[in-house]
């Protein structure tokens, strides 16, 4: 069985789709990249560790029944994402990995260029970028919005915008940003160049 999910999409996808389900412990790791040919061989090493991970759903679904505890695994290229559910630890997984709860702390992934986060927002788990990493994003953009021209400063927008995900944390950050470096045009005198960003943050 492979662990290995090929885009940052679907491992953020899957992420929060668990998350949803109840698997709201888990532990990340971060493999050496320098060891890029044994991660195959350490994901089989978790997965022979914890045979739980290799469950059906309706196994799982009788677990959950039952009142037992699930895990799932995955990986996107060096970043390893155990996910566990609540209920009794039959398996000792909980004390083994002392798990996070990311209602408390949220999944930080460094993906790219980019910090993603998994957490809580208005009672629904999402994606959003790090709180860090956005206010980075947002100066470097005021910065381009307060010299470059509407055409420049769209193509840099649109740039970063395809490495994005669309979520509900997300989008309300890029909206965010919109509205942000709509402001630094109008200042600059270039109403035309405000108008048109607000339109896109709309």
């Amino acid at each position: 069985m492979g662990y290995e999910l090929k885009s940052y999409q679907a491992f953020l996808t899957q992420a929060v789709r668990l998350c949803g389900f109840g698997y709201r412990f888990y532990r990340l790791s971060e493999y050496p990249i320098r060891k890029a040919d044994r991660w195959l061989h350490t994901d089989a090493k978790i997965a022979a560790k914890y045979p739980i991970l290799a469950l059906s759903k309706y196994q799982r679904a009788r677990r959950k029944a039952q009142g037992l505890v699930n895990a799932s695994f995955c990986r996107f290229r060096h970043l390893a994402l155990l996910q566990i559910s609540q209920g009794r630890d039959d398996v000792g997984i909980l004390a083994a990995e002392r798990p996070q709860d990311v209602r408390k702390a949220p999944i930080r992934l460094a993906i790219h260029n980019l910090v993603f986060q998994i957490h809580l927002l208005d009672g629904h788990f999402t994606v959003s970028l790090a709180q860090d990493c956005f206010l980075d994003l947002l100066a470097y953009l005021r910065e381009v919005a307060a010299k470059a021209d509407l055409s420049e400063l769209k193509r840099e927008f649109a740039a970063l915008d395809m490495e994005i995900p669309s979520w509900r944390g997300t989008n309300r950050q890029r909206r965010k940003m919109l509205e942000e470096i709509a402001k630094v045009a109008k200042a600059s005198g270039r109403v035309r160049a405000c108008d048109e960003l607000r339109n896109l943050a709309s």
